[in-house]
């Protein structure tokens, strides 16, 4: 028999990444409800991938990002008077604050057989992290975990930190789902894109994916181009945020303008890698970094930072160039390098596409579905 599972997050990290695992539970004969917090713009989006037999409860609660605001009382108990009317035999709750407030929220539920799974999407607190964040979160997380069944983490340096806290389990899992044929899979035209784009089809093109704003790190992709010999490299961006006015003085600044093309959000992603030659990706943080690995599916060389999740797919001189975040130079130097060497783009786009394979959908699916069951029945995956 089916068991009633509740899962707690944002509407926008449901609609991006955990649709696939609401409907492998719901094919698997669970009754599945979602509570979430309201970003602007994604509730129609979320319905619109949950349809047909697939339809099910969504509630939203009052939660800020912020762990500081007052808003997050009523939030709290909100949750608290859903968790204890929904009669749940499991709780998989997503996020820093959500995850917090969702395992407060039932810890009296808890008493009388609830399970709680936190997923964390990538710990505030890492190895070279900012100490600001290992004194706020690290204790936060750390004693949340008294109140938690099992907390999965989704790159491998977390993992060896939460096996220290005190949740009865603790499970790795390989990012939260990437579906890799939509990136391998897809012929678009170069000439015709680029056109579309702006951009000239006998350019060099360096791709990157992700919020414009400080963790994604664009500055230094941006002063390294600056830096860089071969002037058929340019860089195109997909993202908006709070740092793209800044972002684009500062291309205006270098006198590289004319080089650097920000499109904004785009639903065209594959079709873009599909058409680039060089994924870059010097984020500052990542619990995974789902972006870089979308650019692997589609066969391109990584250039890349080298901190906690992207540790879990990179290699240097293997699935491109590992970096630290700040190292300019180093990103100015490797994308000349690759620049200059269609044969070594092919090589190491081709083994790429192999190590994201390991991050599929399909074997991340299955993992979580053996975590549910072990979480469930108290025993442990093999």
């Amino acid at each position: 028999m089916g068991k009633k599972i509740l899962i707690t997050s944002t509407n926008a990290m449901a609609y991006h990444f955990l649709v696939p695992h609401i409907k492998s539970l719901i094919d698997d004969g669970n009754i599945v409800e979602l509570v979430c917090t309201n970003l602007k713009g994604y509730d129609e989006l979320l319905k619109s991938k949950l349809d047909g037999k697939y339809l099910i409860p969504i509630k939203y609660v009052d939660l800020n990002r912020s762990p500081f605001k007052f808003r997050n009382i009523r939030g709290y108990l909100q949750l608290k008077k859903l968790i204890n009317e929904g009669n749940y035999d499991l709780i998989s709750t997503n996020e820093p604050v959500m995850g917090i407030t969702t395992r407060l929220a039932a810890r009296g539920r808890r008493k009388k057989g609830l399970k709680v799974i936190y997923t964390a999407h990538g710990f505030h607190f890492f190895k070279g992290g900012p100490i600001s964040s290992w004194i706020l979160f690290y204790p936060i997380e750390r004693i949340m975990s008294f109140i938690t069944d099992a907390i999965v983490t989704i790159n491998k340096e977390d993992y060896g930190r939460a096996q220290k806290f005190n949740a009865k389990e603790v499970f790795y899992i390989p990012g939260i789902g990437l579906d890799t044929k939509a990136f391998s899979n897809v012929n678009a035209n170069r000439e015709e894109k680029c056109a579309e784009i702006g951009v000239s089809s006998k350019s060099i093109i360096l791709f990157s994916v992700g919020e414009l704003g400080e963790r994604k790190n664009h500055e230094v992709a941006i002063r390294a181009l600056s830096k860089t010999k071969n002037k058929k490299l340019i860089y195109v961006i997909c993202g908006e945020g709070e740092l793209e006015r800044y972002l684009k003085d500062l291309c205006k600044k270098l006198n590289i303008l004319d080089r650097v093309f920000f499109l904004g959000y785009r639903k065209d992603i594959a079709e873009l890698c599909n058409i680039s030659d060089i994924y870059v990706f010097p984020s500052k943080r990542e619990g995974l970094g789902i972006a870089a690995l979308e650019g692997m599916s589609a066969s391109l060389p990584l250039i890349s930072s080298y901190v906690n999740g992207i540790r879990d797919y990179t290699k240097n001189a293997e699935t491109g160039f590992c970096l630290d975040p700040q190292d300019t130079d180093g990103f100015a130097k490797a994308m000349d390098l690759l620049a200059g060497n269609e044969a070594l783009r092919k090589k190491i786009g081709k083994n790429n596409a192999k190590v994201a394979n390991s991050f599929d959908i399909s074997n991340v699916k299955h993992i979580f579905k053996n975590i549910y069951n072990s979480v469930m029945t108290n025993g442990r995956t093999d």
